[in-house]
């Protein structure tokens, strides 16, 4: 999106126009799970890696990102008619955006690391950490959905990172979830970041099993400004 915003959405185009003329779901479904199997084999040029990664997430159940233990993608297709894989405006306007911008695949101690090591005059940096959620309840535990866990010890290790930028100077935002929306008394992240300033906010939450139990819900937003 970034380097080929031209070609990716060529490459889009190409899915759009070979996935519309599929008539109904069970037809579309050998389309849907070719292409699953092609994004797990990472064996195409990184643009159509890219595109099938729009693709997967639009057209598979509830635009749910899940991969298994051997960090194979493995979310079903979804019941769309014919969902929509090309946005032309939002691809070309995110390349711009991107421009200069560097994207790091790394841990968020190797983040501190690196702002440090590029910031020679130690100008204040802005982070905004969205680590996976810490789970309300059994049926919620998205974090499992991906191959590598993200447990309450690393929960309390990003927040030992927080505190270490607040005392350098940084300022940093947190989102969250809200463990008192069905536990009041599961204060997990208001004791482990009392002193900092918690908000509340309201969330829409489309993924469940049951429709009644889908709705808005409180989530965190945690911050040290």
């Amino acid at each position: 999106m970034k380097s080929n915003p031209t070609e990716l959405l060529d490459y889009l185009k190409l899915i759009q126009s070979e996935y519309d003329k599929l008539e109904d779901k069970e037809a579309k479904q050998p389309f849907y799970y070719d292409k699953r199997d092609s994004f797990n084999k990472r064996d195409v040029s990184s643009v159509e890696h890219a595109g099938l990664f729009i693709f997967l997430n639009r057209a598979g159940f509830n635009g749910l990102y899940r991969v298994n233990k051997n960090n194979g993608f493995n979310v079903p297709i979804g019941s769309y008619k014919k969902p929509n894989f090309v946005f032309e405006d939002v691809i070309l306007k995110a390349s711009r955006l991107l421009s200069g911008v560097d994207i790091c695949n790394i841990s968020f101690e190797g983040a501190l690391k690196l702002a440090n090591e590029d910031n020679p005059e130690g100008l204040p940096t802005f982070f905004y950490f969205d680590p996976p959620y810490k789970p309300l309840n059994d049926s919620s535990s998205f974090t499992s959905y991906a191959k590598d866990s993200f447990n309450d010890d690393d929960q309390v290790k990003l927040k030992l990172v927080c505190d270490l930028l607040d005392e350098q100077g940084h300022q940093w935002l947190l989102s969250n979830s809200d463990t008192t929306n069905f536990d009041v008394t599961n204060t997990f992240f208001d004791d482990l970041y009392e002193g900092y300033k918690i908000e509340r906010v309201k969330a829409s939450r489309n993924i469940n099993s049951k429709g009644t139990k889908r709705g808005q819900i409180n989530e965190l937003l945690i911050r040290n400004y």
